[in-house]
């Protein structure tokens, strides 16, 4: 019957009139139903007397083509002002649209900024929590190992010998005296 192309493209455009029938304010619906049944009754008037003129052969005179104008003219205000309300309401649902995408975007930002600052927070705290860890591990190490140098002079090992003892003649740092 119709292509797919045909198709897709009446969807469209009943979804976009769906869509601006929904947020239209209601005064301007009851404003263009009022416009749109002026509107019918003009374009039925004018099919009416139309088909009767077809009918008898004739062409319009000069009286019926001033009143199919103005009724005519009725239709086209309709379609005008129907045009002009349609494009205020895109226009608004789009200003709306663009504000909730930059309110959306300031969300998502604050959010990836918060998450970095506690990614950030997290691998400073595992940093300082290796470094504690490190740091216990070495003084383990310094005080099993009795052969240290770093163990203040006359301080015991785990079996009760003094360790690092200063001699007659050697200072405390391990150097001779002269």
């Amino acid at each position: 019957m119709y292509s797919e192309e045909v198709r897709e493209k009446r969807h469209q455009e009943r979804n976009v009139q769906t869509r601006l029938l929904r947020h239209r304010n209601p005064a301007e619906t009851e404003e263009l139903r009022t416009l749109n049944q002026a509107a019918f009754g003009a374009n039925r008037k004018i099919k009416v007397a139309e088909d009767a003129r077809s009918k008898q052969g004739r062409r319009p005179n000069t009286e019926e083509r001033e009143t199919e104008d103005g009724l005519r003219r009725v239709v086209e205000q309709y379609g005008r002002r129907r045009d002009e309300i349609n494009a205020a309401t895109t226009e608004r649902l789009n200003k709306e649209a663009e504000q909730k995408e930059r309110e959306r975007q300031a969300k998502n930002k604050e959010k990836e900024e918060k998450w970095k600052r506690e990614e950030a927070d997290k691998k400073r705290k595992e940093a300082e929590k290796q470094a504690a860890k490190a740091k216990k591990e070495a003084e383990k190490k310094r005080k099993r190992d009795p052969k240290s140098k770093s163990r203040s002079p006359g301080e015991q090992d785990r079996w009760g010998n003094y360790v690092n003892k200063v001699e007659k003649g050697e200072s405390s740092r391990g150097g001779q005296r002269r």
